[in-house]
């Protein structure tokens, strides 16, 4: 089970790796703008309720947003 799917691996490198804007975002997945900016909007509250969450307390936050992003789960 992976924390989030290829499309949103997709998008979160785009816009915070390639740094590519709303527009290019919007013509590039065919979606309208609102729809980027909601998808975003909710990658980045997913990763906020995983950061809040007691059992991960104490791990380095930027290593664990790339885990998050692009390592699967384990069920441990």
């Amino acid at each position: 089970m992976n924390l989030v799917d290829e499309d949103t691996k997709h998008l979160v490198i785009s816009k915070y790796l390639n740094r590519k804007s709303i527009s290019e975002l919007e013509v590039e997945l065919g979606l309208s703008k609102s729809a980027v900016k909601m998808r975003l909007k909710s990658t980045r509250n997913k990763l906020i309720n995983i950061v809040n969450d007691e059992s991960i307390r104490g791990i380095h936050i930027p290593f664990l947003c790339i885990k998050i992003i692009f390592l699967p789960a384990t069920d441990s």
